[in-house]
């Protein structure tokens, strides 16, 4: 070695020679000059060589390193000789104690016992490695003396350094007894020429029977045999053990080459071993692949992705680096990157960078709201140092994805559309279709809105994903619009909310009825230029809008009260422009005339299918009759056949029933009564004009009684009544225009004043006065243009003194009465005029009125008994 190992050793070796030399001189002297105190000219010159070695050793002797670096790699050898203080080795001294039990053994030794290359090298040199320079140790086979500084508590020493420039520095230790529960551990602090300092960070050293040691710790040598001893030596026997396990550990520190460096303090922080031996160490020019740069952890935003949430002041979003080893914590260090490529609108800003704890980084992130979505946005954290001063050996970095887009709808529709009278008031189906995965918990408002009643809010059915149904139920409102699908609301599955309301989606309701004009019958009246094949006439309907045009949806009724002969017939229906409807009509020359012949057009659709709201009709006049050759007329005759007259025994009410065989326009139909009598009323006369023509067969019946009809009100204000009615059945049963019913009452009912007798007609659940004329003879003219049921009443009975009326009579015998003159003729009937009642019949028929007399018109009277 050099250096101060070198000089001690000289120092050594020269006072044992001259320690041999003055012993022979003493024995010399002695012998010679026995008793005598002269020294010789030898003694002299030993004792003052002495002095010079002794000088010489304590000067050397002070904690250093060795004076110059070495020449490989710009390397200095510390000398821990001076703190030396134990031997730890079993060389060839036979003699070592590493903890208590056993020491480490020489190559010489491990040779010896077969096993060469398992004990540390005899001269204590270990060759440069790519992990540590050439490390030189106190020579450990040869030497006698101590080789380890054994530390047993907490202690520190300093020891002085070649100055230089050094990039690595190594402290060579092991330890007997460490472990989890007795750890043995040490910083070691670099002392710089310009006055600064740095501490290294805290290495833990493993038993010399443990594992090596985390970086930047190394195996120096391990694998390696023992002298083994159970105590002291000159007591218990020892011997060798090949053991393949004991080591010693290297730890390399990074300097700053920019710095001389003067001084090095090992500080034993923690000591609960056995025995913590420090053997030597060097600085060196050369990095070392021990010396491992801290690594921190992927970057770990607080939130991601980034959304509307995380935007703006106050919402930073904070990155957290873990590095493997306490770092310097200065923030200055630690360069943060947050968008490394550029991929967003605006560039985040980096705040409040900090450390957390030794090993923690921290940093606030700042984003902003550019509605924008990017993925795989890299952010790289740099710079940071370990301890040592070590920089990381490269950043670290992470992606992360930034979702500010408001989720936006990419299509919303109705299940039918549009929507029609067909559909109107059923529930309908609304799928709104989003850009993006959403948010199923949060329920997006849904409505209608642009129809009456609106806005209608949409019940949510289902939402998974991107689509969204609800059901809705649209009112038929008579409208044509156009409807909106309305949404806000909505979320997306990082949060966005909508950021106003998607009103793009529409949809056309048409429930409005399309109207019809009144048809018009091109030519008329129809006469007999107008009827067979060839002579169709055109029936033409405008309607308010555009129409379907499908004339199957169309029905035409010629003739809706089967008014003619024939039914006409309906040919070549056709839409001649977007609202025109026409078609043709056939008639058939029956030699009839007919008025008010009512023609209907129903069925046709808008284009939506609405349906129109009501038929829409007309009347038309028809006269096919041929000229008659004998002077006036025509082919129509107006004639009547009394089918039956009856008059019911237990209660003596009466009825007639006939034939109108047909009817010409402008006569009057005059219909004798026979038997139409109670014994309250009688009817004599029953005459009426229609205001068509026809020779289709109508049944008539006129009937008297004492109880009105069915479905016609009791009259409840006079003790006697009696009901007359008349009922036509048939296509003239609508179409009267004059009527007079010619009623009698008899003479022992009449009442001295003929205007005590009132009559009334029915009038749904009440009753109204009618009109009505005395004739004389005890007789009035009840005058109406329709045929309800009427009820006469007589006000003022005369005194009676007895009375007649038969309880059962086989026929019935009534005064004659006389019809009053009137200068309009009579046309003739099919059966003679009578003039006087006919004799009542003994028939069964049942009391009252049957059924039918409630289907039609009525016409009624009856007599009130006498108030006394």
């Amino acid at each position: 070695m050099i250096g101060g190992i070198v000089a001690r050793s000289e120092v050594y070796r020269v006072f044992s020679i001259v320690r041999a030399r003055r012993c022979t001189n003493e024995s010399t002297v002695r012998g010679s000059t026995e008793g005598g105190g002269v020294m010789s000219s030898v003694d002299k010159l030993g004792a003052v060589w002495l002095s010079l070695m002794i000088v010489s050793s304590i000067f050397v002797g002070v904690v250093a390193v060795s004076g110059s670096a070495s020449a490989a790699g710009n390397t200095v050898q510390f000398d821990f000789s001076s703190a030396y203080n134990a031997d730890v080795v079993y060389g060839e001294d036979e003699s070592g104690d590493f903890d208590g039990w056993g020491a480490l053994v020489t190559n010489t030794v491990a040779g010896n016992n077969a096993n060469s290359g398992d004990g540390l090298p005899d001269d204590g040199v270990f060759p440069s490695t790519s992990t540590h320079p050439r490390i030189e140790l106190a020579t450990t086979h040869g030497n006698a003396g101590n080789n380890a500084w054994q530390v047993s508590t907490t202690n520190e020493n300093t020891f002085t350094v070649s100055d230089g420039q050094y990039e690595t520095v190594h402290v060579i230790a092991s330890a007997g007894g460490a472990g989890a529960g007795s750890p043995a551990k040490f910083r070691a602090k670099l002392h710089y020429s310009d006055g600064t300092s740095y501490t290294s960070q805290e290495f833990t050293v493993p038993d010399w029977y443990g594992g090596p040691p985390n970086n930047p710790g190394y195996v120096l040598k391990d694998g390696m045999d023992r002298w083994y001893h159970e105590g002291d030596p000159s007591v218990y026997p020892s011997y060798y053990e090949d053991a393949d396990a004991p080591g010693i550990w290297g730890f390399a520190i990074s300097a700053n080459s920019d710095k001389t460096l003067e001084k090095i303090t090992i500080n034993v922080t923690e000591n609960e071993a056995g025995s913590f031996n420090f053997f030597g160490g060097a600085a060196t020019a050369k990095t070392s692949d021990a010396v491992v740069s801290p690594t921190g952890t992927t970057p770990k935003l607080s939130t991601t992705p980034i959304t509307d949430a995380q935007t703006g002041d106050t919402n930073e979003v904070t990155v957290t680096v873990t590095f493997d080893e306490d770092m310097t914590q200065n923030t200055g260090d630690v360069t943060v990157t947050p968008d490394v490529n550029g991929d967003l609108s605006t560039v985040p800003t980096v705040e409040n960078k900090r450390w957390t704890d030794a090993q923690t980084f921290k940093v606030d992130v700042q984003f902003v709201d550019d509605n924008e979505e990017v993925t795989g946005v890299s952010l790289e954290v740099d710079g940071a140092k370990d301890l040592d001063g070590n920089e990381m050996s490269s950043s670290v970095s992470t992606t992360y994805d930034v979702d500010t887009t408001n989720p936006k709808v990419s299509s919303a529709s109705i299940s039918n559309t549009p929507i029609t009278d067909g559909n109107a008031g059923n529930q309908q189906i609304v799928t709104v279709e989003f850009a993006e995965s959403m948010d199923t918990s949060t329920t997006p408002i849904v409505e209608i809105t642009g129809v009456s009643g609106g806005p209608i809010t949409v019940s949510e059915s289902s939402f998974s994903d991107s689509t969204w149904t609800g059901a809705v139920t649209i009112a038929d409102n008579d409208e044509d619009v156009t409807a909106t699908i309305e949404v806000s609301g909505a979320a997306d599955s990082n949060g966005n909310v909508m950021s106003s309301p998607d009103t793009s989606n529409t949809f056309v309701v048409s429930t409005t009825n399309p109207t019809g004009s009144t048809p018009i019958l091109s030519p008329t009246p129809i006469t007999n230029a107008e009827t067979g094949d060839g002579n169709e006439v055109t029936v033409t309907v405008s309607f308010s809008e555009r129409m379907s045009q499908n004339t199957d949806d169309v029905t035409v009724t010629p003739d809706v009260n089967g008014d003619l002969s024939t039914v006409p017939t309906v040919e070549n229906k056709r839409w001649t422009d977007a609202q025109t409807f026409k078609l043709d009509v056939q008639f058939a020359d029956d030699n009839e005339e007919v008025t008010g012949v009512s023609l209907e057009v129903d069925g046709a659709k808008d284009l939506d299918g609405n349906e129109m709201s009501s038929a829409v009709s007309t009347t038309y006049d028809v006269d096919t009759t041929d000229p008659s050759t004998g002077g006036g007329g025509s082919s129509i005759s107006t004639g009547f056949e009394i089918d039956e007259q009856d008059t019911e025994t237990a209660t003596e009410d009466g009825e007639m029933q006939g034939t109108i065989t047909g009817y010409k326009i402008g006569d009057t139909l005059s219909v004798p009564t026979e038997n139409v009598d109670t014994k309250t009323i009688v009817v004599e006369r029953v005459n009426v004009s229609f205001d068509m023509g026809t020779n289709i067969h109508n049944d008539m019946k006129v009937q008297a009684g004492t109880e009105p009809p069915q479905g016609v009100p009791e009259y409840s204000d006079a003790e006697q009544t009696g009901y007359v009615s008349v009922t036509i059945d048939g296509n003239l049963a609508d179409r009267v225009t004059n009527g007079e019913i010619t009623v009698r009452v008899p003479e022992e009912q009449m009442p001295d004043d003929p205007s005590a007798v009132d009559v009334y007609h029915a009038d749904g659940e009440t009753w109204g006065q009618t009109e009505k004329t005395y004739l004389g003879n005890d007789t009035y003219r009840i005058d109406t243009q329709s045929f309800p049921t009427f009820v006469v009443v007589v006000e003022d009975t005369p005194e009676q003194t007895t009375t007649t009326t038969p309880t059962t009579t086989s026929t019935q015998t009534s005064t004659s009465t006389t019809t009053p003159t009137t200068t309009e003729p009579v046309p003739s009937i099919d059966t003679a005029t009578k003039t006087t009642p006919a004799p009542t019949t003994t028939g069964t028929s049942a009391p009252g009125f049957g059924i039918v007399s409630a289907l039609v018109s009525l016409l009624g009277g009856a007599l009130l008994l006498c108030r006394r």
